[in-house]
């Protein structure tokens, strides 16, 4: 390739309207002993800096996808250690304090709350109904 034809690919580089195969080409080209000359210093500084980029992108988009799979893994172990405790745990669990004994029979502790709640409910000298209209008309009629 003469010099002609290699400044004309040095200007399509520039102007972007190469080819991977060309820049391929130019690539090789600028580093062989044809294009020695000091005019060809600034494509080989752009394609320099060009391929060390490339690398180093290369190299950060690995260490990004490291931390990824290392967060996921994480993620994904917490989630497991999660669902096997819930597992392991029963969900019907009774328990009640009676005068601090503990009760742990499903069917005591139900009786146990319905009889309170029963004598919560229904105090024994609460007044009736009744009994207060009765109050009530009593003290008109005095």
């Amino acid at each position: 390739m003469n010099s002609k034809n290699l400044d004309e690919l040095v200007g399509r580089y520039f102007d972007a309207e190469t080819t991977l195969e060309e820049e391929r080409e130019l690539q090789r080209l600028i580093t062989g002993p044809f294009a020695t000359d000091a005019r060809y210093d600034e494509v080989r500084a752009v394609m320099g800096f060009t391929a060390v980029g490339r690398k180093l992108r290369r190299k950060s988009h690995r260490s990004v996808r490291l931390w990824q799979a290392a967060a996921a893994a994480v993620v994904v172990l917490m989630l497991g250690g999660i669902y096997t405790i819930q597992q392991a745990r029963p969900d019907d669990v009774c328990i009640a304090y009676v005068n601090g004994r503990k009760v742990t029979n499903p069917d005591e502790v139900v009786r146990l709350m319905q009889q309170e709640m029963q004598a919560v409910s229904s105090p024994m000298d609460a007044p009736t109904p009744e009994s207060q209209l009765k109050d009530m008309f009593n003290t008109l009629n005095q």
